[in-house]
């Protein structure tokens, strides 16, 4: 089921593709290898760029669910603070264009998961004091340049 408004502009007309070349980047430029979690909105793959080789986790969020939970302003404040940051410490924005149905959003792929991941992992095992003071430096770091931008 697609969601179109002729009569009226839609909040995701502002969307432009984010690339290098800006030419041809699309769902077909990615070969899907499989789901890396799903959320509210949609799913994440973890993708390869077919032109560089070069492996990527791509968002794809339903347009029709932003609209339902009148979500929209959130997702173009999201990608808005992420085209204007890039940090060693925060998943860097490399692509976003969208269809008539969703919007895609194409950052950096890191192996081995995210904190979430390895809290939930962890079960009844505590991370070493060495491991805590490496995850809050790391934390510390996106923060502090988060608040220098």
């Amino acid at each position: 089921m697609g969601m179109t408004c002729t009569s009226c502009k839609s909040p995701f007309n502002d969307i432009a593709p984010i690339a290098d070349d800006h030419h041809g980047i699309s769902k077909k430029s990615f070969k899907l290898l499989f789901p890396l979690g799903k959320g509210g909105f949609g799913k994440v793959w973890k993708v390869l760029h077919k032109p560089t080789n070069i492996h990527y986790a791509m968002k794809e969020i339903s347009k029709v669910k932003l609209y339902i939970k009148k979500s929209t302003s959130l997702i173009n404040q999201e990608l808005s603070t992420l085209k204007s940051i890039h940090n060693f410490f925060i998943s860097n924005i490399h692509f976003a264009f969208q269809t008539e149905e969703h919007l895609y959003i194409v950052t950096d792929y890191f192996q081995g998961g995210d904190l979430r991941y390895h809290i939930n992992t962890r079960y009844h095992k505590q991370f070493t004091q060495n491991e805590i003071q490496f995850i809050l430096a790391c934390i510390l770091l996106a923060i502090v340049y988060l608040h220098k931008h």
